[in-house]
């Protein structure tokens, strides 16, 4: 994920959090990263406001650093993210593996697996490599597939293997904007305390809105 230089901070919604600063080590608690700065050296400037023209060139927000991290309850994590740009392309670069395995990992670390059946019964599984050697993975099954709005599938975390979570990603758009909520609920409280460290969601969000920047604007790529 990219943040700029400001002081200004994520947004936190009702019941939220911001960002905390990844404590994670390999196979312990919080989100691995997939970017060598720190979450401290992202932490900056957005632009929220609606797209303009200048000089006839249209302008879209930069929403790095935007997304919104929320726990509902003792057993789920919620993060809310928008995007301009069509519900469909997003459920796309959300779902498709030539896109999946760029927003996966992002350098120094390097995707070396994405494998996505998205049907309902269908598997996905990735993984990429950290700087160090260190391997995560993410696997599950699709309980739910209703293309281009929601997706339910289980999900397991190599270096959690007694933890049991079901994903759930849903998306809404709205005057060109499309909304994404991904919801994490765990079996149990043990589960969910896991997550003390969501630097490297963020990381991928980011990367996500570049993805769909290029997509809208080869030009850019």
């Amino acid at each position: 994920m990219r943040w700029g230089s400001s002081s200004a901070a994520p947004r936190v919604g009702a019941g939220s959090t911001a960002w905390p600063r990844s404590s994670f080590s390999p196979c312990r608690t919080g989100w691995p990263s997939t970017s060598g700065r720190s979450t401290t050296d992202w932490i900056g400037s957005r632009t929220t406001s609606k797209s303009c023209n200048d000089k006839g060139t249209t302008v879209t927000p930069d929403r790095h650093g935007s997304a919104v991290i929320t726990f509902p309850n003792e057993l789920e994590v919620v993060i809310t993210r928008e995007f301009d740009a069509p519900i469909a392309l997003v459920f796309d670069v959300l779902t498709k593996p030539e896109h999946v395995g760029k927003w996966g990992a992002t350098p120094p670390d390097r995707m070396t697996e994405c494998s996505i059946d998205l049907r309902v019964g269908g598997n996905y599984h990735s993984s990429f490599v950290t700087g160090d050697g260190t391997v995560f993975s993410f696997s599950g099954t699709y309980l739910e597939v209703e293309p281009p709005v929601r997706t339910v599938e289980t999900w397991h975390f190599n270096c959690w293997p007694d933890v049991e979570a079901v994903e759930t990603m849903e998306l809404q758009e709205l005057d060109g904007v499309t909304t994404f909520t991904w919801r994490l609920a765990f079996h149990d409280k043990a589960g969910r305390d896991h997550m003390t460290g969501f630097d490297g969601r963020q990381d991928s969000l980011d990367e996500m809105e570049a993805i769909l920047r290029s997509l809208l604007d080869p030009s850019r790529a």
